[in-house]
């Protein structure tokens, strides 16, 4: 009956429905968030608790997440959105973990794809969905696809520093082997790691390596490493 009215009041012939909305709730987010710090950074503390996260492993994957992105920073001319949206990530990463832990990067992309998330876009929602998503395990090049054209680059290169973050800190330990140089250049990252001996002293931290390796090339990307 409302729809009846209003196009006959305004003489409309067709409307054409929208996903996206524009509301007065974004510019007063916008101003709250000058004022009395980002909403966004309260709604992710409240899914880690809400789904049981565990919050030092996240503290540790985030901080290699911020080292990692702050030395790719000007060699791949990521954004400020990127961090943000890297460092949420590498919060959530396991969030899937309350479900099964068999998958549990699908499990957790579900959730960040359906859950609420106050001050949050659906685009930057799905931008978290999709890091999470390809965290671990086979790559897909499919979910890079559904992101905005010009922003496949950035998502790929995001998706290898979150990745390299969880790996390196696998053993759920508090200090992640010491990267000694680093240099990332279009698709491809080197990394010499301070410790020498690397096989004996850790294999299996040369094998993640060898296999993560292996994975990247799916989505054309090269990852090098060295001691």
């Amino acid at each position: 009956a409302i729809l009846i009215a209003v196009f006959e009041s305004l003489s409309l012939s067709k409307m054409q429905v929208s996903d996206w909305a524009l509301r007065e709730g974004l510019v007063f987010d916008r101003m709250r968030r000058s004022q009395q710090g980002d909403i966004r950074s309260g709604a992710i503390k409240a899914l880690q608790t809400r789904f049981g996260v565990d919050l030092t492993q996240a503290s540790y994957v985030r901080q290699t997440a911020d080292h990692l992105f702050q030395r790719c920073r000007d060699d791949w001319k990521l954004s400020a959105n990127s961090y943000e949206l890297l460092c949420w990530a590498a919060e959530l990463h396991e969030i899937g973990l309350i479900i099964s832990h068999e998958s549990h990067q699908k499990h957790g992309a579900y959730l960040l794809d359906n859950v609420d998330l106050p001050g949050f876009s659906t685009e930057d929602q799905h931008w978290l969905s999709t890091l999470v998503r390809m965290h671990r395990s086979k790559l897909s090049p499919k979910l890079l696809g559904l992101l905005e054209t010009n922003d496949h680059q950035q998502a790929l290169y995001l998706v290898v520093l979150l990745r390299l973050s969880v790996l390196l800190h696998r053993a759920r330990n508090p200090v992640a082997i010491n990267i000694e140089r680093l240099r990332a250049k279009g698709n491809s990252l080197d990394i010499q790691l301070s410790e020498a001996n690397l096989e004996d002293q850790r294999p299996l931290l040369v094998a993640d390596l060898e296999r993560e390796s292996e994975l990247l090339q799916v989505v054309n990307f090269t990852l090098t490493f060295h001691s």
